[in-house]
């Protein structure tokens, strides 16, 4: 039996299945690092959801399961951020809706759809509710209900997808990704891109065109009992976004405090996460701020953050959206990322940002950071 790790693969036996599939493992490797991410054949092709984070990841699922994409816009011209979910949530009962819900400054909406109205394609993000369509392309919206009228017609361009998808780490959670029954699962679309179209809330038309926007996901059984959220790509020079979270995360019969963060800039991604070994160094909490340094073997993030008005969002407990928490569409921060012995790679100011606070952060900071 003979394999050339560089020049291909020598087959004795054509009926050897363990040596086949030994054969098909290394041929993806390779094609992963010449060619990119993703490279499916057919057997990756009945496995690409774990592979291609975006996507909907719950065919089958109906029970005790939510997905739900997030698509943040910032208009150029001042006003308010709009933050539109769409999503599916079935509860412990296999009760289950397709919904869309909203955030414009402090006002919220939530639109629930029957399951039956909720479709996705293949391979690529497109989820449809009802007349409405998500995806990493734009988003396309026609809302008509009693008290609320919506309707948008946006497309995205120069999408920023994460960097460094490996064969063991496809999306931000790292390995992670395949730790089974973990309660929430956290996927990234697009760090930042550039947005053109109209939305229209009731009698109010807001231009984005120009302006910029961000898309994640997260899905699982329930969103976590505490965390930090916070994302902007508000800064003057448009070439840099910058996201994180820090959350209380389920696991056996305890809990651990994860985390990840990545500050895009036109010299790269960097990433720290549990994961890699980076540590939160220094974090303190007050009302609606926060202050928190990421360090990683080379690099250290610090990121300030204020709030003021926030709006309630529904989000998901064993499917069920039952929950509602406060999101902020106004924070302003400022951030500041440097090589570890402190020559500056990046600082600037951002207005506005997104800011999570969710639960018992203080002590969930507390427990995240290195003593």
């Amino acid at each position: 039996m003979a394999i050339a790790l560089t020049g291909g693969i020598s087959t004795p036996h054509q009926t050897d299945a363990p040596y086949r599939m030994c054969a098909f493992i290394i041929k993806y490797y390779h094609a992963v690092e010449k060619f990119g991410f993703p490279i499916y054949t057919d057997f990756m092709v009945a496995l690409h959801p774990v592979w291609n984070p975006p996507v909907f990841q719950g065919k089958g699922k109906r029970k005790g399961y939510f997905e739900g994409w997030y698509h943040k816009h910032v208009p150029t011209a001042g006003g308010d951020s709009i933050a539109v979910i769409g999503g599916i949530a079935y509860d412990d009962q296999r009760r289950g809706e397709a919904f869309i819900q909203f955030i414009h400054g402090s006002r919220t909406e939530y639109i629930a759809y029957p399951v039956e109205d909720f479709r996705w394609e293949n391979g690529r993000y497109q989820v449809y509710i009802g007349p409405n369509r998500f995806s990493a392309d734009g988003l396309y919206l026609h809302i008509d209900r009693p008290g609320i009228q919506v309707s948008a017609d946006l497309s995205y361009s120069s999408i920023t997808p994460l960097q460094q998808r490996k064969l063991f780490s496809p999306g931000i959670m790292g390995w992670y990704r395949f730790v089974p029954r973990m309660e929430c699962y956290h996927g990234v679309v697009s760090l930042d891109h550039e947005v053109y179209g109209n939305f229209q809330i009731d009698d109010n038309s807001i231009n984005l065109t120009g302006g910029r926007g961000y898309i994640e996901k997260d899905w699982g059984s329930s969103m976590p009992e505490s965390w930090v959220w916070f994302q902007t790509n508000s800064f003057a020079d448009t070439s840099h976004s910058v996201m994180f979270s820090v959350a209380r995360i389920p696991w056996m019969r305890g809990s651990f405090p994860g985390f990840l963060a990545i500050c895009h800039t036109p010299q790269g991604q960097f990433r720290f996460t549990t994961y890699n070994g980076s540590q939160i160094v220094r974090a303190r909490i007050a009302d609606n701020r926060i202050e928190i340094t990421f360090r990683s073997r080379e690099h250290e993030l610090q990121i300030t953050a204020s709030g003021s008005s926030t709006g309630g969002l529904r989000a998901p407990a064993l499917g069920a959206m039952q929950r509602t928490i406060g999101e902020s569409l106004d924070a302003q921060a400022q951030v500041r990322l440097t090589t570890i012995d402190g020559f500056v790679l990046f600082e600037g100011r951002a207005n506005p940002a997104g800011l999570e606070i969710v639960g018992e952060a203080a002590a969930l900071l507390q427990d995240a950071t290195m003593p």
